[in-house]
C-alpha cells in the first residue's frame, strides 16, 4: 500500500470509528426506567457556490504547499523542492533551494520555515538528493537546515513519545485504518496486548474491544514477562528454569525432584501452565 493511500485510509478510519461509536451510543439498550431522548433535528446546511479566480502560476509549476504570511505567500514546490515567496500579484520576492524531498507541506513561523518531506525526491529534481525517509525540515529564513524531525510511521522510529491526547488520536486513527485494511489475520501469532510501563510489577493492557483470543494473548504475554522478571519493579532473582536462571527443571520436565513439583510433560521448555493454557485458548 502506498503512503498516500494509507494516509487517506487513516482519515477514513478516524471518521468510520467516530460514526461507529455514535451509532453504538444511539442504539444502546436502555436501562430500566430510562427513556430515549428524541433525536435533534437540524436544518440542512446552506449550499454556496464557490468562485475560483486564477491569480498566477508559480515559478516552477508544481505548487504543493502554501502559507499566507504578512510578507506574502510562501509556496512549496514539489518537484524542485524550492520554497518561494511571492506577493499577491505573482511577483517572486525570494526563492530558496532547500533539502526537502517531495515537498508536501510548508509553514512559516517562529523565525523558521517548516517543510514536510514526503519521500524520495522527484526524478527530475534539479539538485539530486538521496534522502527518502519522511521528515519535517526546520529551516532558517535563508533555507539552511537547522534541524530534522522524524515523523510517526516514517519508518525510523521504534518508539514514539507523545502527550496522552496526541498519542490517543494517532493510535485511534491507525486502528481505524488497520481495521478497514482487514486487521490481523486469524492465523497470525502477533501479540494482541501491550506492556504498561512506569508502574511496579507486571501490567499488560488489552484493547477495550478485545476478543477472547486477544485476552489469551495478553495472559500469555503477562506470564512470560513475570516468569523472566522483565517488568519494572522486580528486584528479586529470576526463578529457576527461566532465561535469567536456567535451572534443573528445564531438563526435568514431567519429573519430580529438587526443582519442585512435577509439571506436565507436554509443556514447552520455559512455559508455565498459565501461559500454555492461554496459548491453547488463543489457538483453538
Amino acid at each position: 500500500m502506498k503512503r498516500r493511500e494509507f494516509v487517506s485510509l487513516l482519515g477514513t478510519g478516524v471518521t468510520a470509528g467516530s460514526a461507529k461509536l455514535l451509532a453504538q451510543t444511539r442504539g444502546r439498550p436502555l436501562a430500566p426506567g430510562e427513556v430515549r431522548a428524541p433525536g435533534r433535528s437540524s436544518a440542512p446546511p446552506p449550499l454556496r457556490k464557490a468562485t475560483i479566480t486564477k491569480l498566477f502560476k508559480t515559478p516552477d509549476g508544481h505548487p504543493n504547499a502554501l502559507d499566507a504570511t504578512a510578507d506574502g505567500l510562501w509556496i512549496g514546490e514539489q518537484v524542485t523542492d524550492r520554497a518561494v515567496l511571492m506577493d499577491l500579484s505573482g511577483k517572486v520576492l525570494k526563492s530558496l533551494d532547500t533539502e526537502c524531498h517531495n515537498c508536501s507541506g510548508l509553514a512559516v513561523g517562529g523565525g523558521f520555515i517548516w517543510m514536510s518531506a514526503n519521500g524520495a525526491g522527484q526524478f527530475d529534481r534539479p539538485v539530486k538528493i538521496d534522502r527518502t525517509a519522511p521528515e519535517i525540515l526546520q529551516l532558517d529564513m535563508s533555507g539552511k537546515v537547522v534541524k530534522r524531525h522524524d515523523v510517526p510511521l516514517g519508518g525510523r522510529a521504534d518508539v514514539v513519545v507523545t502527550d496522552g491526547f496526541t498519542g490517543n488520536v494517532l493510535l485511534k486513527g491507525i486502528e481505524g485504518a488497520f481495521a478497514l485494511a482487514g486487521g490481523v489475520a486469524a492465523e497470525s501469532a502477533a501479540l494482541r496486548a501491550a506492556v504498561l510501563l512506569g508502574v511496579p510489577g507486571t501490567v499488560v493492557v488489552c484493547h477495550g474491544a478485545a476478543t477472547g483470543a486477544d485476552l489469551a494473548s495478553g495472559l500469555a504475554l503477562a506470564a512470560r514477562l513475570h516468569r523472566n522478571r522483565v517488568a519494572v519493579g522486580h528486584t528479586d532473582p529470576a526463578p529457576a528454569g527461566t532465561m535469567g536462571n536456567p535451572g534443573p527443571e528445564r531438563s526435568g520436565l514431567g519429573k519430580s525432584g529438587p526443582a519442585g513439583p512435577a509439571r506436565p510433560a507436554n509443556l514447552p521448555a520455559g512455559s508455565t501452565a498459565t501461559e500454555q493454557a492461554a496459548l491453547s485458548w488463543r489457538n483453538r
